[in-house]
């Protein structure tokens, strides 16, 4: 007399579970696309790339890599996602129902098509049938594509590391803290926002003690005007005024700037975009993080947390025979994809670089490469960023658990790191933390230091 009953909760269980892959699962062909391009490169997962090799990968790397890779500074093992990589169907639903919605203005900022009016909220790429190469506008319709995407987390918070490293190895190390307010894109739908902000950030700086307590405040707003910049002194107890482009200014003595997060954290307006190009090009990542999914913990707050144990990025200064450049890379693999190699020129004089090259995961959305060139023409910083896949709430999201910043004119490097046991340091990130937009106000800005 049960066997009915069952029978039908047992489809409904399985339907449930279909739904709930359906929900983050994108792509069902994704192993024959990954095997597809091994065949268009010649590559094969497991190959080990030397210096006599490099005419093999010559085109598929920004040349910088290459020279590199001769130089004996890194290595290249060809590796392959264990795992789809591509975003949940409900964000690739959302930025469907985008089509038409969103244009540029005569200054370049995102607005609404029916009102002419920056928008209060977006949820949802905002250019989802773009064409980058046959768009004028292509090139930045694509990085507000790919701002919406790396910030649909919500209200962020989590600590990260920068270490300084030149050509003997490790020297110094800032613990710090980076947490962001998000107006746009937050997965718990629009909030009171009457100031039209698009964000709130604040960087601090945590350890060592003497620098505890120096913090940035910036205030994005939907407009596209310059940011609002704010920086605390401890020393001096005051609060100054900055323009935007002190993001672009090195953090606390790094090879780092504020703007370099994700590989792009600065403000679309401010830069002249173009696209270079389009190919087929091998993206750097952490072999732990082809290989798994980091999969959050929720916690009773509904803050979605990463789960302690995960190994943090590997460095060539604290791996025990180590050959290559102490600030390498020590544990990744190099996985065919398909990239848009986009440049980005400021409009500020004083922004810090003449120019910028951005080789982007094309689908992802992922920074891999930067190449930053100094006032005089010549190539000046190179940045590798190491894109990781999260999975929380039924979604699928992008994090950069390590960035690597080389200034080849120093010869001086700095390493972030913001996910597992970092030299004492527990990194983790924590996403849809509760909304507390009053924390992120100059009145409370100073507490920072306490």
């Amino acid at each position: 007399m049960f066997r009915k009953p069952i029978f039908f909760i047992s489809i409904l269980v399985l339907l449930l579970f279909c739904s709930i892959q359906n929900v983050i699962a994108a792509d069902p062909n994704w192993k024959e696309k990954q095997e597809a391009l091994f065949k268009q490169t010649g590559l094969e997962p497991g190959e080990k790339i030397t210096k006599k090799d490099t005419d093999r990968i010559k085109d598929l790397v920004p040349p910088h890599i290459v020279e590199y890779l001769e130089r004996g500074w890194i290595d290249m093992n060809i590796g392959e996602f264990a795992f789809d990589p591509q975003p949940d169907d409900e964000w690739i639903n959302a930025g469907q129902k985008n089509a038409g919605k969103y244009k540029l203005d005569a200054k370049d900022n995102l607005v609404e098509v029916t009102t002419n009016k920056p928008p209060l909220y977006v949820y949802g790429i905002p250019f989802p049938d773009l064409d980058i190469q046959s768009d004028s506008n292509g090139a930045i319709k694509y990085m507000y594509n790919r701002m919406l995407s790396m910030d649909r987390v919500g209200h962020t918070k989590h600590p990260f590391s920068l270490e300084w490293v030149g050509a003997n190895g490790f020297e110094r190390v800032l613990a710090n803290s980076w947490n962001k307010f998000l107006y746009w894109s937050r997965p718990k739908g629009p909030i009171s926002n009457p100031k039209r902000y698009r964000d709130k950030q604040i960087t601090a700086v945590t350890s060592p003690y003497n620098l505890a307590g120096t913090a940035q405040l910036t205030f994005r707003k939907t407009d596209g005007t310059p940011d609002e910049v704010y920086v605390y002194v401890p020393a001096i107890r005051r609060v100054k005024r900055m323009s935007g482009a002190n993001r672009s200014d090195p953090y606390m003595g790094t090879e780092f700037t504020i703007d370099d997060a994700y590989g792009w954290a600065g403000l679309e307006t401010t830069m002249k975009w173009r696209v270079i190009g389009e190919k087929i090009g091998l993206l750097c990542i952490e072999k732990w993080a082809a290989s798994n999914l980091n999969k959050m913990n929720e916690l009773p707050d509904g803050t979605w947390i990463t789960k302690p144990g995960r190994p943090p990025a590997s460095v060539g200064w604290e791996v025990d025979g180590w050959k290559g450049a102490k600030w390498a890379p020590a544990a990744t693999v190099w996985i065919p994809r398909h990239f848009i190699i986009i440049e980005a020129i400021p409009k500020n004089h004083y922004y810090n670089g003449s120019k910028f090259e951005y080789w982007i995961d094309k689908d992802l959305y992922a920074v891999n490469h930067k190449i930053m060139w100094n006032k005089a023409g010549q190539r000046w910083k190179i940045s590798l960023l190491f894109p990781e896949f999260m999975e929380w709430m039924g979604k699928r999201t992008i994090s950069y658990p390590s960035h690597t910043f080389y200034d080849e004119k120093t010869k001086h490097a700095t390493i972030g790191r913001s996910d597992g046991l970092v030299m004492g340091y527990e990194m983790f990130y924590r996403f849809n933390c509760p909304d507390t937009p009053g924390d992120y106000t100059l009145g409370k800005f100073h507490l920072i230091s306490k």
